[in-house]
């Protein structure tokens, strides 16, 4: 089963910030990507724990008058997050310490780490050793060297035949519909010249224009980033 495990800070929010969790698990639930969501809050409340029994002044970092037993509930937190594939960090996590020990069990069990807001460049992550360093979203240990290369002697080619910038005197139009004739050829057989490297020159020359004219983010965004 797909079982992911919702974590995030607790005390010192208004009705032990349950309404954040529950908006999690709604929408994770809506997401249609998991068979079961697991949130802490429920985990309380099934014990007969009342996040709305409180008065709006009270002190939400006071668990004793809450009558509320921790050890009891990292016991069952724990018991729950260790049958999961997946946690889901709900947004100031890094400032509870309950979640950022749920976070770490998850990732020494392997589980896959989601994120409410994703993290973004420039932020501190701390690693499993304890060393800090700023996140970076781009991946380039992930492209391929082969195609780096290839595409480095195709653009390489190009500068020599036709000058260096001469693409950007190509409209973006143009560089697509070259693109994709470079990779109907190849799906027709043709192996006379290398089409799949010419596509991604082409394409690449579109993506620039394209970023150029503000069509497309200089950043890369996907609608399913909270995901991943």
């Amino acid at each position: 089963m797909r079982i992911i495990y919702v974590a995030g800070p607790m005390r010192g929010i208004k009705y032990f910030n349950f309404p954040a969790f529950d908006a999690a698990k709604e929408h994770l639930e809506r997401s249609g990507d998991w068979d079961k969501i697991i949130s802490p809050a429920d985990l309380d409340r099934e014990v007969g724990f009342d996040e709305t029994a409180f008065p709006d002044d009270y002190d939400w970092i006071d668990l004793k008058k809450a009558d509320f037993n921790l050890v009891d509930a990292i016991d069952r937190d724990v018991a729950a997050l260790k049958v999961c594939s997946a946690i889901y960090m709900l947004d100031g996590w890094e400032k509870s310490k309950g979640a950022k020990a749920e976070k770490a069990l998850a990732e020494w069990m392997g589980c896959k780490v989601l994120y409410q807001t994703p993290l973004k460049d420039g932020c501190t992550i701390t690693n499993e050793q304890g060393g800090k360093q700023s996140f970076i979203a781009a991946r380039f240990d992930c492209v391929p060297p082969v195609v780096l290369r290839l595409l480095a002697q195709c653009l390489g080619f190009g500068a020599r035949k036709y000058g260096k910038e001469n693409w950007k005197q190509i409209p973006m139009e143009d560089n697509l519909a070259h693109a994709m004739n470079h990779i109907n050829e190849w799906n027709l057989g043709d192996r006379s010249e290398p089409h799949l490297v010419n596509a991604m020159a082409r394409l690449s020359f579109a993506t620039f224009q394209a970023v150029e004219s503000g069509q497309q983010e200089n950043v890369y965004i996907h609608p399913e980033m909270n995901n991943v």
